[in-house]
This record gives structure tokens, C-alpha cells and sequence, in this order.
């Protein structure tokens, strides 16, 4: 079990104890009095053997490119998630006249101003009984947004006229779908 899973069943395990000491279902916390040391992890951070090279990215995308009427729009998608590394529910909720700043011409960087996440967790789990539910940003404040540099080789394909279903990028409400929002099954 990596770090995480078990940093994450530790707070669980925590806010369950102290539940308890709510409730009086125990007399004392006993967790304090434990010894309990976070396993070893590797350092080396990204495993490249899980990471497309730029290669296998551009194949990807030449190949997402051919499927049918929306694969245009799907390159966008998946081009913001694999250049500028945005999460699959920051690159639904980019407005683009809001999110996107593009340089004037191609191979100058552009920049993504993120205020929301759009994560679809489905429509019986939302408050509004839409598949996603726009929120802040992950590990952020509500209003607080994030900057991303888009780089010349994402702001070529986003300038591309056929990076939004066959219309300028300009006339485009979001990267994401023009007739709502992706859902699972289309990504």
C-alpha cells in the first residue's frame, strides 16, 4: 500500500477515534499513545514507464484526431492534459474567454487562469443532479484560481481551426463540448 492510501486511512482512523470520544463510546483517545512510523517511499517522483514520451503523446492525439465529429475537440482536451498537465476536471471547466489567454501567433506561450473544477462524480451524486458540479479548484480556497503556462506546442493545436469541432477557438464557449459537458463515457 503506498503512502498516500495509508496517510489517508490514518485521518479516517483518526476522525473515527475522535467520534467516538464524542459520542462516549470511549473514555480516552488512544491513538496518541501509539508508535506508528509512515512507510518508505520512492524518491524518484514520476515513474516514466507510466508517462507517454512526446512521441506516444503526439501518436495519441493523431489517433483521437480521426474519431468521428467530436475527435477535433477530444485533441483539445486531451492536448491540455497532456502539455500543460491539468486535471481532467480543470481542462471541463475552462471557459475559454474567460480561462485562456493565447499569445498572437503561434510557438509563444499562452497561460490558463483556472477558477473551477468541474469532476464528475454522476448525477445521483451531485446537488444539482448534473453529472458535474462546478467547485473550487482542488486544494485551493473558493475564488482562488491557479495559473498554468500553455506552451507553443498546446497553442498551436488550440489556434488550429479544427481544435473546436471546426470553429475558431475564439467562438468556442469551452475546450471541453460544445453541446455540455464531456461526460465519462465520451473521455
Amino acid at each position: 500500500m503506498v503512502a498516500v492510501g495509508l496517510t489517508r486511512r490514518r485521518k479516517i482512523f483518526t476522525a473515527m477515534l475522535e467520534h467516538g470520544l464524542e459520542v462516549k463510546a470511549l473514555t480516552a483517545n488512544p491513538w496518541p499513545t501509539m508508535k506508528w512510523t509512515p512507510p518508505k517511499t520512492a524518491s524518484s517522483g514520476i515513474d516514466r514507464r507510466r508517462v507517454a514520451n512526446p512521441v506516444q503523446a503526439r501518436t495519441l492525439l493523431a489517433g483521437v484526431h480521426e474519431q468521428g465529429r467530436i475527435g477535433p475537440r477530444l485533441v483539445a482536451f486531451y492536448a491540455c492534459l497532456y502539455y500543460a498537465a491539468l486535471r481532467p476536471e480543470e481542462a471541463v471547466g475552462i471557459i475559454v474567454s474567460r480561462n485562456l489567454v493565447l499569445p498572437a501567433k503561434d510557438g509563444e506561450w499562452g497561460k490558463f487562469v483556472l477558477e473551477t473544477a468541474e469532476p464528475h462524480a454522476g448525477k445521483h451524486w451531485t446537488d444539482s443532479g448534473r453529472n458535474r458540479d462546478s467547485r473550487q479548484l482542488k486544494q485551493r480556497a473558493v475564488g482562488e484560481t491557479r495559473e498554468v503556462p500553455c506552451p507553443p506546442p498546446l497553442t498551436a493545436i488550440l489556434r488550429s481551426p479544427t481544435s473546436c469541432s471546426g470553429v475558431n477557438l475564439a467562438q468556442c464557449r469551452s475546450i471541453a463540448y460544445s453541446g455540455g459537458r464531456m461526460g465519462g463515457p465520451i473521455l
